[in-house]
């Protein structure tokens, strides 16, 4: 009786089981075999490169990372506003006070305090503190002249209860190069020549938004500012202490009916970031 596990080879190649069924295509594996040989040296590749990676020298390199940010004091607010009014867009709004978000050269709108008010409240469905605006000056229970919607000037305007805010940061790197002895850095990291003396800003804008948890984000308007230029002196290795520009008003807005206005500055720093392996 034939044993049905015994294969034979057919004229086309693939093996027949000793009852006539075909077997499944394989084939065998043995010393020599280019295959084999292939499957090797892929199981050896990722121990090749590790061996690799220790031989080459590191990737090194120091920068001095430079932030720049967007400030703001004497924050006001009066006129026609209509950011957070009852019966207004899909969802119910908590009418009339609402915090507002800026968006600007220094960076996006973020649910902060970023152009903080004078109204304490808390961001919705949390407990986290913010200050707001009354943001429906236009409907007929939040006019001018009552003592619960405005906080100055015979309560027809709105100043802010905070001070300096800032309302967004961006950064740049300037490349160090990595020169230290065996034991210890000698470069001069943040304090290298090729690290700018000063940072400049032309083109300073502040977009005003009442920020919305469900429904889109209500903007108030625009405002433009003249450039703003700070140095970056007093570096060391380690970094360089904050400098500030002098403070700006506002040129020119988007709204002739919406009264926003406030002083802005920029403030500049920096700190070393190294990717130096001293041994």
């Amino acid at each position: 009786m034939p044993d049905p596990m015994k294969t034979e080879t057919a004229p086309n190649g693939l093996p027949l089981r000793a009852d006539g069924g075909r077997a499944f295509p394989f084939r065998s594996l043995e010393k020599g075999d280019p295959i084999m040989k292939r499957i090797v040296w892929l199981s050896l590749l990722p121990l090749l490169l590790l061996a690799a990676a220790d031989v080459l020298p590191a990737q090194q390199q120091e920068y001095c990372v430079i932030e720049y940010a967007g400030e703001t004091r004497n924050r006001t607010v009066a006129g026609a506003i209509t950011g957070e009014c009852p019966g207004q867009g899909l969802f119910p709004h908590s009418a009339p006070f609402g915090n507002w978000g800026v968006t600007s050269n220094y960076g996006r709108k973020s649910d902060g305090d970023q152009f903080p008010g004078w109204k304490r409240g808390t961001r919705v469905g949390t407990n986290i503190p913010n200050w707001q605006w009354n943001s429906c000056t236009t409907h007929r229970d939040y006019l001018p002249g009552n003592w619960k919607y405005y906080n100055a000037n015979n309560f027809t305007t709105q100043v802010s209860s905070l001070g300096v805010a800032s309302h967004g940061q961006r950064q740049f790197r300037v490349p160090v190069d990595c020169s230290g002895q065996e034991f210890e850095p000698s470069s001069d990291g943040c304090a290298d020549h090729s690290v700018p003396t000063s940072w400049s800003q032309s083109n300073n804008f502040m977009t005003l938004y009442e920020l919305d948890l469900a429904d889109r984000d209500s903007l108030i308007e625009t405002l433009y500012f003249p450039r703003t230029t700070a140095s970056i002196t007093g570096c060391n290795r380690d970094g360089c202490p904050e400098k500030f520009s002098n403070w700006v008003g506002v040129t020119r807005s988007t709204s002739s009916s919406a009264l926003v206005e406030a002083e802005m500055r920029m403030k500049v720093s920096g700190f070393l970031q190294s990717n130096c392996q001293w041994r």
